[in-house]
């Protein structure tokens, strides 16, 4: 996505525009296939008050980390494909 303040809109007719500007379908790749796998380690049990309803709530925060690969498509069927894709995300809400 270009640099700068976005906003996409979905007109009728199944037209997205950014910004007022069509959306060049061309250049806008799609999900068309993947895998996505992830573990949690590292988890620790919380409680916390609900500020709105004063209800205790308990919820585990875990360190997630996992692999992913997925292909993506155009409107000319031209695709890009993401291997050996990685992540960690560390201390997440679950």
């Amino acid at each position: 996505m270009p640099a700068g303040e976005h906003y996409v809109a979905h007109l009728p007719g199944c037209i997205l525009y950014d910004g007022g500007v069509p959306v060049d379908s061309v250049t806008t790749y799609y999900y068309r296939s993947g895998n996505f796998s992830y573990s949690k380690s590292n988890c620790l049990r919380k409680t916390e008050i609900s500020p709105t309803t004063g209800a205790r709530v308990e919820f585990d925060v875990c360190d997630v980390s996992g692999s992913f690969s997925l292909t993506l498509g155009n409107k000319i069927n031209k695709t890009i494909a993401i291997t050996n894709g990685s992540f960690s995300f560390y201390g997440v809400r679950l």
